[in-house]
């Protein structure tokens, strides 16, 4: 079973997830504690049924692919590549950092074809999954990462050639521009606000999912239990493990445990 975009966003978003507000992330990757959550939330949330495996093998493929294109910035006398906004090297060093041999399996290549040595796909995701503020700021230095369309090909000088020149420069899209480091900041800061408001929205959900699933269970508003639980259902973690408990009677049992477990830590 090969990835498409939207299993592999989503892995990567639950593995940032597992980072940056879970914590449960070392050295090496996802701790084990982090893998449950991801699989557990791969899977409710309608992810295709892949292993952890597999998961894990494609996050090793994402992170070469990002590895190498971060070390091809690292070369002096690169130029940037106008149509694929990629860097422009000597085919040796690209044969070097791309080379046949190192390719990834069928299971985990990517889902599109990929130029060597254009940036690689998920590219915001995989900075903050794999990067560091040292790498940002070698990005923003190579003039951030923009499309760009190819310049016309020039007509030969005359009258006749005048007309159909004009023409073209009318209907054609406007061109763009390689980002310029304050356009790339404005990009990324609308990216993270974008993003902020869906985990926003996200996290309301499931608030009141859980508070929906408190009521059926019995417990009522104003009560010590109902506050118990509206503390605890400030955390993700909280949230997805009362989620899971099918017998309300266990439910309400989890709440208690848990308050009092909190308390003594």
């Amino acid at each position: 079973m090969k990835w498409d975009p939207a299993s592999t966003s989503l892995l990567l978003e639950l593995c940032i997830d597992e980072k940056e507000t879970q914590l449960n992330w070392n050295n090496t990757g996802l701790t084990t504690y982090g893998w449950q959550n991801v699989e557990r939330k791969f899977k409710e949330l309608g992810g295709r049924p892949f292993t952890r495996r597999q998961m894990s093998n494609k996050l090793q493929t994402l992170k070469k692919s990002f590895t190498r294109w971060k070390a091809l910035q690292k070369h002096t006398g690169l130029g940037r590549n106008k149509t694929t906004g990629g860097v422009e090297a000597e085919e040796e060093l690209l044969e070097a950092e791309y080379g046949t041999e190192n390719a990834p399996n069928t299971e985990d290549a990517p889902e599109e074809d990929h130029v060597r040595g254009a940036p690689p796909s998920y590219l915001e995701q995989l900075f903050r999954l794999y990067g560091s503020p040292k790498d940002r700021g070698s990005f923003m230095s190579a003039g951030g990462v923009c499309a760009s369309v190819t310049p016309p090909t020039e007509a030969p000088a005359g009258p006749s050639n005048k007309r159909a020149t004009v023409d073209t420069e009318v209907d054609s899209p406007p061109k763009k521009k390689n980002c310029s480091t304050e356009e790339y900041m404005r990009q990324l800061t609308e990216s993270i606000v974008q993003r902020s408001s869906r985990e926003h929205i996200r996290e309301q959900k499931e608030v009141f999912e859980v508070m929906e699933i408190l009521r059926n269970d019995g417990v009522p508003e104003g009560s010590e239990l109902y506050f118990k639980a509206l503390d605890l259902f400030k955390n993700s973690v909280c949230r997805a493990e009362y989620k899971n408990i099918h017998d309300p009677v266990n439910r309400i049992a989890w709440i208690e445990w848990t308050w009092t477990h909190k308390k003594l830590k």
